[in-house]
């Protein structure tokens, strides 16, 4: 099977499937938004590319894609990429098209009740220089500073104080402030998913890639 649909609403148990059936597929992981059909059109071009290890294409929430974008993903899902696999979320199969849903393994999470999530308040005054200069490096800068994240703990103080500073910066300048929502609101989802225990070096390079792309 080269396509796995994971059936639940958010919660530890729907990340821990995640994270763990994306271990079992391969050694890359992506995490690709699709909800209108220019980026499947982008998901396809990145399909493309050749791939020396077996890599893991994540694409949550599926359901909230128009039908024009499912059926283009569909083409997808029917021609299989040698070391590709795809792991879909959803919270229910019903509201996906039948032809998408034949095509996946079934994998159903049960609810379990969310526990409030210790977090710093937003006033918290943030002095630390160090985490504006870290909107400012290059990706692959990012992408190495990152990298010594290992512990959940530190993944999740880090986010923090990103929110945190990139909320002082929304609330001083009113310029741009589109992008800067944008970069707060991915800092946001980013811990989010830490907290419901998603992996940290998925989500930490995830929040790389989409914070350079804003």
């Amino acid at each position: 099977m080269h396509a796995y649909l994971v059936i639940g609403h958010e919660s530890q148990e729907l990340e821990r499937e995640i994270s763990n059936l994306a271990k079992s597929l391969g050694e890359n992981i992506f995490e690709f938004p699709i909800t209108k059909i220019n980026e499947v059109r982008e998901l396809t071009k990145f399909l493309k590319l050749s791939f020396d290890k077996p890599t893991v294409i994540l694409i949550r929430n599926i359901e909230t894609a128009t039908e024009e974008a499912l059926n283009a993903f569909l083409k997808t899902l029917e021609e299989p990429q040698k070391d590709v696999k795809f792991i879909l979320t959803a919270t229910s199969e019903h509201k996906l098209l039948p032809t998408i849903v034949s095509r996946c393994q079934i994998v159903k999470i049960k609810k379990l009740k969310s526990q409030p999530k210790a977090g710093r308040p937003l006033d918290e005054k943030i002095e630390n220089t160090e985490i504006g200069k870290f909107l400012n490096l290059s990706i692959g800068e990012k992408i190495a500073y990152i990298d010594s994240i290992k512990k959940r703990e530190i993944a999740v103080n880090f986010l923090q104080d990103q929110i945190i500073f990139m909320h002082q910066e929304l609330l001083k300048e009113k310029e741009d402030f589109k992008s800067k929502a944008g970069l707060l609101a991915t800092a946001q989802n980013t811990l989010n998913r830490l907290n419901l225990n998603g992996n940290v070096g998925l989500q930490l390079t995830n929040f790389v890639i989409n914070t350079s792309q804003k």
